[in-house]
């Protein structure tokens, strides 16, 4: 019983150490009069007069500006 629970608390104590290795994400982009909503918006607005379809120029442009492109209801089953 107690080998058990040295063996846990080494395992424990190894997840730890494995876990503070991963580094910490990055800062979400700063926010500016360059690089905002209206900015976003006017370079996929340039994107589609230059003939771009819709969904690769928005994507494009909203991955560029660091806004978030994941489906927030992902993994999430849907009962209706």
């Amino acid at each position: 019983m107690r080998t058990r629970a040295v063996l846990t608390l080494l395992a424990l104590g190894a997840i730890g150490l494995a876990a503070l290795r991963i580094p910490a994400p990055s800062a979400a982009p700063v926010v500016t009069a360059t690089n905002g909503d209206v900015a976003t918006f006017q370079a996929i607005v340039a994107r589609l007069r230059a003939g771009v379809p819709y969904y690769p120029a928005m994507g494009f442009e909203l991955r560029r500006s660091g806004y978030p492109t994941r489906d927030a209801s992902t993994g999430v089953p849907h009962f209706y």
